[in-house]
């Protein structure tokens, strides 16, 4: 049989010289869809928290090993079914990004629908990583079965990127503090080690 793009069709056979043969050509899917989720974790424990105010995330979509497009998510962006334009342009011709979950417990998801397959018999490889965020340890990646991704810097379809919250530091609200109590346990420190040293010399000299 001739006449059909292998690349744009599979084609199959079936049947035998008794019932005859059936020839089944069958488009080739020309996009695909890529998601990923996101979560938040304070600075103890490992629960999920919500996504906290004032807060931004800027993740980057490679195909293959090539940058697809950036995205910046923020609180405000986290309505089922919003989507969000590649490189904050909404004339950009990036497909968009599309929220599919907004909620803490489960993970924020995100989805890419329709972006390009690739030519056969090479397809597209999609992953997605995260800039660090500011009070946040840097991100750490997880696959589709929830295991992290040790020294990863980047995660493929249905993987978490998860953000760390670093513990703060609790304000001075007036008080003396520790700082006193540090140095004059010091001074004690160091004196008792002059007396001890004075009372060895002497007895050396005696």
């Amino acid at each position: 049989m001739t006449g059909i793009d292998g690349g744009k069709f599979e084609t199959s056979i079936t049947g035998n010289e008794e019932t005859g043969y059936t020839i089944q050509n069958t488009e080739r899917p020309t996009a695909k869809d890529f998601s990923f989720r996101k979560i938040w974790r304070p600075a103890v424990g490992i629960e999920s928290i919500e996504w906290p105010d004032g807060k931004s995330i800027t993740v980057t979509v490679k195909q293959d090993s090539n940058v697809y497009a950036t995205y910046t998510i923020s609180k405000s962006d986290l309505t089922v079914g919003s989507k969000i334009s590649a490189n904050n342009d909404p004339s950009n011709e990036k497909v968009k990004l599309t929220v599919t979950a907004a909620d803490a417990s489960t993970g924020y998801g995100f989805k890419l629908i329709g972006v390009p397959y690739g030519d056969y018999p090479v397809t597209h490889t999609y992953t997605v990583s995260e800039q660090t965020v500011d009070g946040c340890q840097p991100p750490k990646y997880f696959d589709e079965s929830g295991t992290q991704v040790m020294g990863a810097a980047q995660i493929g379809e249905g993987g978490t990127i998860s953000n760390d919250q670093i513990g703060q530091v609790l304000p001075n609200t007036g008080g003396i503090g520790t700082d006193l109590f540090h140095l004059l346990g010091a001074m004690m420190i160091l004196t008792a080690g002059a007396v001890i040293f004075i009372r060895r010399k002497r007895r050396r000299t005696n």
